[in-house]
C-alpha cells in the first residue's frame, strides 16, 4: 500500500486518542474546481507560459515520466479546502510521475506528489503573494527544489534552491543563468524573441550549450512542417506507384502486340 504524502498524515490517519474515528474521505480531482476564469495578464505573459510549458514539454517529449503543467490548481492539503483557496503555479514540473494521465488538476492525495520546479510570472498585483506567502509554502510546506520568480515586463529573475530544507538563492552562471539541475538545464534571459508581437528579451529554458531552447512558436512550426515533409513524401510515393502500374499495363500492351 502506498504510503500517504507526510503532508497528509496527520489528516487522513486517524488520531491514536480516538481510534473509532475512521478515516477521512478526501474529494478527487473530478469534484473539486479546476478554474477560476482568470486569464494572463498580458500577451508577453501568455507568450512567456506558452513557451515555458511547450518548449520543455518538446524537449522531453520521449520520457513520460516528466509533467509539465500550469496555471492548473494544485491541491495539497485537505485544509486548504475549507480555510484556503489556493490557486496554483503559473508553471510547474513533476518527476517521476505519469506524463499520459489526464488532469483537471494535480491532487496530491491522488499523486502522492508535489512538484519539484515551480515558475511564477510576476506582476504588480501578485508580487506580494509570490514573494511571500506561495515562496513560503513552496519552502516549507512542498518542499520543491527549485523556485523562479521573474516579471516579464520589467525582466527581474529570482530563484531559489531548497538546501537543507531552506531556500538558499540559486547558482548562476557568467550569463545570469539560474541553474536548474533537477532538469539538467538552465534558465534566463536571451535576446531572442517568442514571436513577432514579442519583442526581446525573453525568458528561455537554456541547454548544456548555453543555447535558448526551441520557443513555442519553433515547436509548432517544426511540427507543422514534419507533418507537411510526411504528406509530401505520401503524395510522391503514391504518385510513383502509380505510374509503376501505368508502365507495367504499358508493358503488358506492348507484349501482347
Amino acid at each position: 500500500m502506498q504510503r500517504a504524502h507526510a503532508i497528509l498524515d496527520d489528516v487522513t490517519s486517524p488520531s491514536s486518542a480516538w481510534p473509532e474515528v475512521p478515516p477521512v474521505r478526501l474529494p478527487g480531482q473530478h469534484e473539486l474546481p479546476s478554474e477560476d476564469g482568470q486569464p494572463m495578464e498580458t500577451d508577453r505573459h501568455r507568450a512567456q507560459f506558452n513557451h515555458l510549458i511547450e518548449s520543455l514539454r518538446y524537449r522531453e517529449r520521449d520520457r513520460d515520466d516528466v509533467y509539465v503543467a500550469g496555471d492548473m490548481f494544485v491541491y495539497f492539503s485537505p485544509r486548504q479546502l475549507k480555510n484556503e483557496f489556493f490557486r496554483g503555479p503559473d508553471v510547474f514540473v513533476v518527476l517521476g510521475t505519469d506524463k499520459k494521465k489526464e488532469r483537471l488538476s494535480w491532487v496530491l492525495w491522488e499523486e502522492m506528489r508535489l512538484p519539484d520546479v515551480v515558475i511564477e510570472l510576476t506582476s504588480p498585483s501578485t508580487a506580494r503573494e509570490d514573494y511571500g506567502k506561495k515562496k513560503d509554502i513552496y519552502e516549507r510546506v512542498w518542499k520543491t527544489a527549485v523556485y523562479v520568480i521573474y516579471d516579464p515586463a520589467t525582466h527581474a529573475l529570482d530563484a531559489w534552491t531548497l538546501e537543507g530544507g531552506r531556500y538558499v538563492p540559486a547558482p548562476r552562471n557568467e550569463r545570469g543563468d539560474v541553474e536548474v539541475r533537477i532538469l539538467g538545464l538552465g534558465i534566463g534571459l536571451r535576446d531572442l524573441a517568442l514571436d513577432s508581437s514579442i519583442p526581446a528579451p525573453t525568458l528561455r529554458w537554456i541547454d548544456a550549450a548555453g543555447d535558448a531552447l526551441p520557443s513555442y512558436d519553433d515547436v509548432a512550426t517544426h511540427a507543422a512542417d514534419a507533418e507537411t515533409r510526411a504528406a509530401d513524401a505520401e503524395t510522391r510515393a503514391a504518385a510513383a506507384e502509380a505510374r509503376a502500374h501505368e508502365l507495367a499495363a504499358e508493358l503488358e500492351r506492348l507484349r501482347a502486340r
